[in-house]
């Protein structure tokens, strides 16, 4: 019993060895354009992923101010102080069109198509 089981063993063992150490074949992959050089891409063409924007907040409350992309990327945080303006420079992807301010409960979106947003809140 116990030569038998040590076949099975080494019947086993060798059986998963010499299944698992194949290879498997995949046709060559051949790239169409191997070159950069020739790739054509617009003398406009603007390779910029990020774009900077100043904004301009104030509001009659001290209170926490978020900056909040429109997939929930939280850009900025910052405590906003009473009637003061407060000025920041964010780097934003620019892929987004729209912010979200959140503040003292109040939720403002506002579009990003210029390089200043100036925002008061009133209550």
């Amino acid at each position: 019993m116990l030569k038998s089981t040590i076949k099975l063993i080494l019947l086993v063992l060798v059986i998963s060895l010499t299944s698992s150490c194949r290879k498997d074949r995949i046709a060559d992959i051949t790239p169409t354009n191997p070159e950069m050089k020739s790739i054509e891409v617009a003398d406009q063409f603007d390779w910029k992923t990020m774009k900077d924007i100043q904004v301009l907040l104030e509001g009659p409350v001290t209170s926490l101010v978020e900056i909040i992309g429109q997939e929930g990327t939280v850009y900025h945080k910052a405590y906003l102080i009473q009637n003061q303006l407060y000025d920041v420079k964010l780097a934003i992807p620019v892929f987004e069109k729209k912010l979200t301010i959140l503040y003292y409960g109040k939720s403002v979106a506002i579009d990003v198509d210029k390089t200043q947003l100036n925002y008061k809140f009133t209550f």
